[in-house]
């Protein structure tokens, strides 16, 4: 007979929608050899750690908007950004170290403590040499849609461990682990393997891969929520200015915004089918997070569990409208306001209330303004066409070396090379002439700030410097390209004469709030260098758990 010890309420409810993938194996573990069962970890860990990712968010958003955030106690309760900030620690100098500064990228450092060249997340998406085709980060052929049956996503290309990951190790499969995000690439870096739940936007509601729900099944809360079809009641709304007139005043309108057909370009916007540029995509998350709590059992017992959620809408609007407009300014005092109910909540819902809760907010990557703004203003800043420069280099090669097919690939600050083309009569080269004259070729162009080969790094001829170590860091041999290219300051590589976006090495898209709240971090400000890379070690700290496989990144300011 299986002890009562084993036949836990928490391993009992996790069946409700089936085994996730290595949860059968702890489970035989854990019968087999009771005397190695793992306790729970770590002394007086947190009951529930919330780590928030929103997506597209500055540090700058912080002190820039503070005066319209909510205090950090009302009437009603603890507040947002504010409450975070008094209470809380506060990392100023918090960056990512990596390039190019992507979703997937910026997920995967966070969920792992690993950079790119690590983890093997080396952008949103890569060339794939073997396959002759590009490849999604979370692609994998093997998980089907559980809604529709088509391919759909998982982990598969993650090659490290997440902090969710290790708690489940450590625990022997007893935490819960429920991972939220508009966007797959989010929901699924930020989680790992082990998770319980998984799930980001499929149509009108959520949906998920069989990796994660063998059964191809939702849970049942997740089923409940789709039936509400709350994005569908949204329709008839306008989103409109919500602020006194004063506040505006720090914003411009541009003329340059990319907001979907229907949607206009300045306030007030009809919603439509575009519920997710506007703050009802957050709270239709929050509201999802908040039945999870309820429906998971989330922070009611002794044994951890963690909640990771992306707040994919800010980083809609603001590639939309950019960061110095009036709705990047409403959506980021709305979602001051969403984090505070939140908050509220979680102080109701957890065993302990909110001081048994250890949270995490941070982002995963910046924005550049767009570059009209800034030649508006006289400021450098300006756009490159990766279509336009690819023609331009075909061109080049063939007269160089007779032949337009040497790039296989350009996308996302990488150029490969077609190694097979080099192969062809009448082609005189190789791979390293190729590299070094594509570098040649493009630091003609005045945009360009620097040109790098697969050669220079392989052979550790990199020199010191800013962008260089963070290309060393982000280098994967097998997934990297042959030669890596970034703009200056000011400047976007995009394909589009309108929005803007992010990817490069400066502190528009490097520098991210850090921000965490709990009894087991010390309240204030800190000055030293850290970022995203050092919350999974923090994390794991606090939870008295081991590192993920990958880690680079230390515990910051714990006490």
């Amino acid at each position: 007979m299986v002890p009562a010890t084993v036949l836990n309420f928490r391993a009992w409810a996790g069946t409700a929608h089936g085994y996730n993938p290595g949860m059968l194996h702890l489970a035989v573990l854990a019968i087999a050899g009771l005397a190695a069962q793992p306790s729970a970890p770590g002394p007086d860990p947190p009951r529930l750690t919330v780590v928030i990712s929103i997506d597209q968010f500055r540090s700058d958003y912080l002190r820039r908007f503070s005066d319209l955030f909510l205090p950090a106690e009302t009437p009603d309760g603890i507040g947002g950004f504010r409450w975070l900030i008094e209470t809380g620690a506060d990392f100023v100098n918090s960056k990512f170290t990596h390039v190019p500064t992507y979703t997937g990228p910026g997920h995967a450092v966070i969920g792992t403590g690993s950079p790119p060249g690590l983890n093997g997340i080396v952008g949103n998406g890569w060339f794939d040499r073997a396959a002759g085709e590009s490849v999604y980060c979370v692609s994998d052929p093997d998980a089907k849609d559980v809604l529709t049956g088509e391919a759909s996503y998982s982990p598969k290309n993650l090659r490290v461990t997440t902090f969710g990951d290790e708690l489940k190790i450590a625990t022997g499969g007893k935490s819960k682990h429920v991972s939220i995000g508009m966007k797959d690439r989010a929901s699924i870096l930020l989680a790992g393997r082990m998770a319980d739940v998984v799930i980001w936007r499929g149509g009108d509601g959520w949906t998920t891969s069989t990796f994660y729900a063998p059964d191809g099944k939702l849970p049942e809360w997740v089923v409940a929520i789709n039936g509400r079809k709350l994005p569908a009641s949204y329709a008839d709304e306008t989103w409109t200015r919500s602020l006194p007139d004063e506040a505006y005043e720090r914003t411009s309108v541009s003329d340059r915004a990319a907001p979907p057909l229907g949607f206009g370009k300045t306030f007030p916007h009809k919603v439509g089918s575009n519920f997710h540029l506007t703050p009802r995509g957050n709270e239709f998350l929050f509201e999802t997070a908040k039945e999870a709590v309820r429906a998971e059992w989330l922070g009611r017992d002794e044994i951890p569990d963690i909640l990771t959620l992306n707040l994919s809408t800010n980083d809609y609007v603001g590639h939309s409208f950019g960061p110095d407009s009036p709705e990047v300014l409403e959506i980021t005092v709305a979602t001051d306001r969403q984090l505070a109910d939140f908050f509220r909540f979680l102080d109701d819902e957890v065993s302990g209330g909110i001081e048994s809760v250890f949270i995490v907010v941070t982002s995963d990557h910046g924005v550049l303004p767009i570059p009209e703004e800034l030649t508006k203003r006289e400021l450098p800043g300006g756009r490159v066409g990766p279509s336009t420069l690819r023609k331009d280099l075909d061109a080049a090669l063939e007269e160089a070396f007779g032949s337009t097919d040497l790039i296989a690939h350009l996308g996302g600050y990488m150029i490969y090379i077609d190694i097979e083309v080099l192969e062809r009569p009448g082609v005189y080269a190789d791979a390293e002439d190729v590299q070094w004259f594509i570098r040649d070729e493009l630091l003609k162009r005045p945009q360009i700030h620097s040109v790098f080969t697969r050669y220079d790094i392989m052979e550790g001829f990199l020199s010191p410097g800013l962008v260089e170590g963070m290309l060393a860091k982000s280098f994967h041999k097998e997934n990297s390209g042959d030669v890596f290219y970034f703009l200056r300051p000011g400047y976007l590589l995009s394909g589009s004469p309108l929005g803007t976006s992010h990817g490069s090495p400066w502190p528009y898209d490097t520098a991210v709030p850090l921000l965490m709240r709990g009894r087991w971090v010390r309240p204030g400000r800190h000055l030293d260098a850290c970022g995203p890379v050092d919350i999974a070690a923090t994390v794991c700290a606090v939870l008295g758990v081991g590192l993920p496989s990958g880690n680079v990144g230390r515990a910051v300011g714990l006490k």
